[in-house]
């Protein structure tokens, strides 16, 4: 469930921090080729992790659409949107959990 104002809980792109990092702890990561890691779940579709992804998703979208507009010639691949998604919302879900320490 996304935390509302005033229910005590901490939202991290727009859902309740605690929830995000239950599920992020049933991941698995593993070493992929180079210096890639394979992140591995089984999520619901309408799972608070997956939409918090697709919420940081757009965010990341936002930013390329500015570059385009400064002028980048080379944008960002979907699935390294998608990564650079990931990422937005494990620190942020590490942030939430620090600040209540």
């Amino acid at each position: 469930m996304a935390a509302a104002a005033g229910d005590g809980g901490e939202a991290v792109f727009g859902e309740d921090a605690d929830e995000l990092g239950r599920e992020l702890m049933t991941m698995r990561f593993d070493p992929g080729s180079g210096s890639r890691v394979v992140a591995t779940g089984t999520f619901r579709p309408d799972s608070p992790l997956l939409r918090a992804i697709r919420r940081a998703e757009f965010v990341e979208l936002l930013k390329d659409t500015r570059s385009l507009a400064d002028g980048a010639r080379e944008l960002r691949s979907r699935d390294e949107r998608r990564v650079d998604a990931f990422v937005a919302v494990a620190l942020a879900v590490g942030e939430a959990a620090a600040a209540r320490r």
